[in-house]
């Protein structure tokens, strides 16, 4: 039962990983399909309140996706969790589809596990059909990996240069409240050879009465946050190689990574 459990989780993991263009650690998804396998154990246990087994559906969840995905962001690791449960109900539609049809004897339910009392090949071949057709629903219907989304980054300022790996995100639409141009979000570590000394001082330590001369301040707001980001405009910004013509602010956000892999978030305005 381990070992099924183990392939199927696999394939479910793949699955998710693939609807998300999430790159896919082989390892990683190993080790979290094996603790999922093992978590199905629960079928073994006394019968289970409707909200205890929930909880424990969730935490299970929640942590087969940290171990196969791993943690860069909330948001990344909702969407993660989300797309698992997804793929999940998918396989389990696919699954009980094909047990109607072909109609194989001894299905046991406890604890909402599916123990199938039928042969092991019967089920890897299902399970392996149940992935080729969440494949193909995920090509039809799934999340299409943006082209180009990582760009090059190049900020030139103050005599010094900062090279960044940048992704365009179509859901940052930052702009300089004054002067409506376009903003980079940027790491703080990644942009000090460039940044002015103000502008790293405030990032660190906000003035709540304003900002020091020659910082712009600009307000934001994320689903769990909210705040205000210094920002300068630089001498120069380019994009892939290619001068920026327009007039483009750079932002310092905390840490050095700003999502994923990104050390910057490019509203797409500054590439139009």
């Amino acid at each position: 039962m381990l070992c099924l459990n183990l392939i199927i989780n696999y394939l479910i993991l793949m699955s998710a990983g693939s609807f998300l263009h999430r790159k896919k650690r082989r390892l990683r998804l190993i080790c979290g399909a094996l603790f999922g396998s093992l978590c199905s154990l629960i079928i073994l246990l006394p019968p289970l309140s409707n909200l205890l087994n929930f909880a424990v559906k969730l935490l299970v969840s929640s942590v087969i996706c940290l171990i196969s995905f791993g943690f860069s962001s909330k948001k990344d690791f909702l969407v993660n969790t989300a797309a698992f449960f997804l793929m999940s109900f998918l396989f389990c539609g696919v699954m009980l589809a094909l047990w109607f049809i072909f109609t194989p004897r001894g299905m046991v339910i406890n604890n909402s596990t599916v123990y199938f009392n039928i042969s092991p090949i019967y089920l890897i071949v299902s399970a392996l059909v149940t992935y080729l057709i969440t494949r193909l629903v995920c090509r039809i219907t799934g999340r299409r990996e943006v082209k180009n989304l990582y760009i090059n980054v190049k900020i030139e300022n103050l005599s010094n240069v900062a090279e960044l790996k940048g992704k365009l995100d179509t859901g940052c639409n930052l702009k300089e409240p004054f002067s409506g141009s376009p903003v980079i979000v940027c790491g703080a570590e990644k942009i000090r050879s460039v940044a002015p000394e103000r502008v790293i001082e405030y990032q660190k330590c906000p003035v709540g009465a304003g900002a020091p001369v020659g910082v712009r301040i600009i307000p934001y707001k994320t689903i769990d946050s909210d705040g205000l980001l210094p920002c300068f405009k630089p001498d120069k910004v380019y994009i892939n190689g290619k001068p920026c013509f327009n007039e483009i602010y750079i932002a310092a956000a905390e840490g050095e990574k700003i999502s994923g892999d990104a050390d910057c978030l490019i509203n797409p305005l500054c590439i139009e």
